[in-house]
């Protein structure tokens, strides 16, 4: 595993699995409804619009966009966490490509109502950053430019780049966490096919599109009570989702959804996804653990699974998770009739825990000692 802890990414699973909608990801926001009417159409190959209505805050003014030069052309807001993060990523490409691209952030749906004070939001913003935001800079702050670009072209989230080409055209719509960087070198050397990429891009958002619907249609035929109607819906999502990621996620309430519905069935699930394709899969293991473990109807042989999944995640987790890993190992042994292993494996973990560098997490040091204080009072 990576250098992500096992804590950080069972926090991505149960965020999945607590939602009805879809829960790949979150690395954009949307940005309010565009105006009432918007006269024409930008896309992939058209003529880059002019760059208006701006006021520069940062580097020298671009007036227009120069033959033979590449830029990108970024929309951003301060309260935007993903549009945030994207800064020294862009910082980074300028100064990679600084004799060929040209990079110019602008600001947009800052949240006031004036214009001069959402110039002056973002010109704080910028000032702060100093070098960490060190490319071209400016506010659009009478909306000009996302009348010109951003609606015209459909974007309802940000960031969103626009990469104009050599030639003054747009070349690339999209999240610059999503393959700017490829994108760019093509442009640069000559070898991207706009047109291509586009179609491409717009299959992969029909498919993309298609997994949001059946994640979100199972969950709520969970919330209904039809289990068996959302397992057949995940089956289907599994049949097209080929990222390992997402298919932990998937598998991860599938199996949940299963134990509902038919608990034998739920474990022979479990076993095989424990031997098979979730095997080296600490966090989604530890995760359907727990869903077991707090179950407190769960029978000795659900128990017996959970105990089961605790101890390959327990095996196989990053050092990192271990304090959750030896937590959920000791509720395992404790439902497994294993009190004084339970006992041990808390205390481990809690010694783990302070043992820890940075903020001790409360949360999860409460919750260990509760459930040991639970395993000595069982001893009575």
């Amino acid at each position: 595993m990576n250098s992500v802890t096992l804590r950080g990414r069972f926090a991505a699973v149960v965020l999945a699995a607590s939602v009805v909608g879809p829960a790949w990801s979150q690395d954009a926001v949307p940005v309010p409804a565009p105006s009432p009417a918007v006269v024409r159409r930008l896309a992939v190959g058209d003529d880059a619009p002019p760059l208006v209505g701006l006021s520069w805050l940062k580097g020298e003014p671009v007036r227009r966009m120069e033959n033979g030069r590449v830029y990108v052309v970024e929309f951003w807001a301060t309260w935007c966490g993903p549009c945030r993060a994207a800064i020294p990523h862009l910082t980074s490409l300028q100064q990679d490509f600084k004799d060929k691209v040209t990079i110019i952030g602008v600001s947009a749906w800052e949240r006031a109502g004036d214009p001069g004070e959402r110039v002056a939001i973002a010109r704080r913003f910028v000032d702060e950053q100093g070098e960490a935001m060190n490319y071209r800079v400016a506010s659009d702050a009478d909306g000009e430019m996302v009348r010109a670009w951003m609606e015209p072209a459909g974007r309802r989230s940000i960031p969103t780049s626009f990469v104009v080409d050599a030639h003054g055209r747009i070349a690339w719509i999209g999240n610059p966490g999503r393959g700017l960087d490829d994108v760019l070198e093509k442009v640069l050397s000559g070898d991207f096919d706009a047109r291509a990429h586009a179609a491409a891009e717009a299959e992969a958002a029909k498919i993309k599109a298609k997994k949001d619907e059946l994640f979100a249609r199972a969950g709520l035929l969970e919330n209904g009570g039809k289990e068996a109607e959302a397992i057949k819906l995940l089956d289907e999502l599994l049949q097209i989702e080929a990222d390992p990621s997402a298919r932990g996620i998937i598998q991860r309430n599938r199996f949940r959804m299963m134990m509902k519905a038919d608990a034998e069935r739920g474990r022979a699930l479990g076993d095989e996804l424990l031997a098979g394709e979730l095997r080296d899969n600490a966090y989604v293991l530890y995760a359907m653990a727990e869903t077991v473990l707090r179950n407190e109807s769960a029978s000795e042989a659900d128990c017996a699974l959970a105990l089961r999944l605790a101890r390959r995640a327990h095996e196989i987790g990053d050092p990192a998770g271990r304090v959750v890993t030896l937590d959920t190992l000791a509720f395992a042994l404790f439902r497994t009739g294993d009190v004084e292993g339970a006992i041990g494996r808390a205390r481990e973990a809690l010694a783990a825990l302070a043992e820890q560098s940075g903020p001790t997490d409360r949360a999860t040091r409460d919750r260990i000692a509760e459930r040991l204080e639970r395993y000595r009072k069982s001893k009575g």
